[in-house]
C-alpha cells in the first residue's frame, strides 16, 4: 500500500467506521427492531440467555448473539452505514452502465452505490424484503472479504452494537416510540434520526 492508500484506510476505519458508519448502523438496527415485535422479541430473549442471570458477560458473550449478528448484517444491507464506496483505477478500462459503455482513464475515482447495489435483484431474492435467512458471506456494505479495499472497521462496528445492544435490551425499558422513518433523499448513511424511545427506564 502506498502512503494515500494508507491514509485513506486509516481515515475510514477512525471516523467513518469507528464514528459516523456505526451511529448510523446503530439507529437503523434499533429502528428495525422497534417496529418488528416478534423479532424483538427474538433478540431479547437470545440477551437474556447470553446474561442467564450473572452480572458479568463471558469473553465469547458476542459470538453467542446469532440472531443478532444476522439482524446487524440485513440492517446494513437494507440501511447502508455508509452509501457509496469509491476506489481509484490503476488502469485505463470501461464499464457499462445500462447499454451505454463508459470509458475512463488510469487514476479515475469511480464512485459506485451500495445502497442500490444492495437492493439489486440480480443479487438478491426479493432484495427490499428484510430476511435474516440470506448469505451474507459477501456483503456489499463493508466490501465484502477478499476485495482489495475490503472495510478494516467492520469487526468492529458489529462488536459495539453487539455490545449496545446486549446492555440496552437487558437493563433498559420504554413504553413506546416514535415514528421510525429512514430518509433515503440523503446521500450520506440513512438511519432513522427523530426515532425517540419513550418512556426510557432502567429496568428494577
Amino acid at each position: 500500500m502506498n502512503e494515500h492508500q494508507i491514509a485513506n484506510t486509516l481515515f475510514d476505519m477512525i471516523h467513518i467506521a469507528g464514528t459516523a458508519g456505526t451511529s448510523a448502523l446503530l439507529g437503523s438496527v434499533i429502528g428495525v427492531l422497534c417496529l418488528d415485535n416478534a423479532l424483538r422479541n427474538d433478540v431479547m430473549s437470545e440477551v437474556n440467555a447470553v446474561w442467564n442471570g450473572k452480572k458479568t458477560l463471558d469473553l465469547d458473550a458476542l459470538d453467542q448473539l446469532t440472531i443478532l449478528n444476522q439482524v446487524i448484517l440485513e440492517t446494513a444491507r437494507l440501511y447502508p452505514p455508509v452509501r457509496f464506496v469509491s476506489q481509484l483505477t490503476t488502469e485505463a478500462g470501461e464499464v457499462e452502465i445500462g447499454e451505454q459503455k463508459c470509458p475512463f482513464q488510469k487514476g479515475t475515482r469511480l464512485l459506485g452505490s451500495i445502497f442500490t447495489a444492495n437492493r439489486d435483484a440480480n443479487r438478491y431474492q426479493n432484495p427490499d424484503d428484510f430476511d435474516l435467512t440470506r448469505n451474507f458471506s459477501d456483503i456489499l456494505s463493508w466490501n465484502g472479504e477478499g476485495h482489495e479495499r475490503a472495510c478494516p472497521g467492520k469487526s468492529l462496528s458489529i462488536g459495539f452494537i453487539k455490545i449496545f445492544c446486549l446492555h440496552l435490551f437487558h437493563n433498559y425499558q420504554w413504553d413506546s416510540i416514535t415514528e421510525v422513518k429512514w430518509d433515503f433523499e440523503k446521500v450520506t448513511a440513512v438511519t432513522p434520526n427523530n426515532l425517540v424511545l419513550q418512556g426510557f427506564a432502567q429496568r428494577l
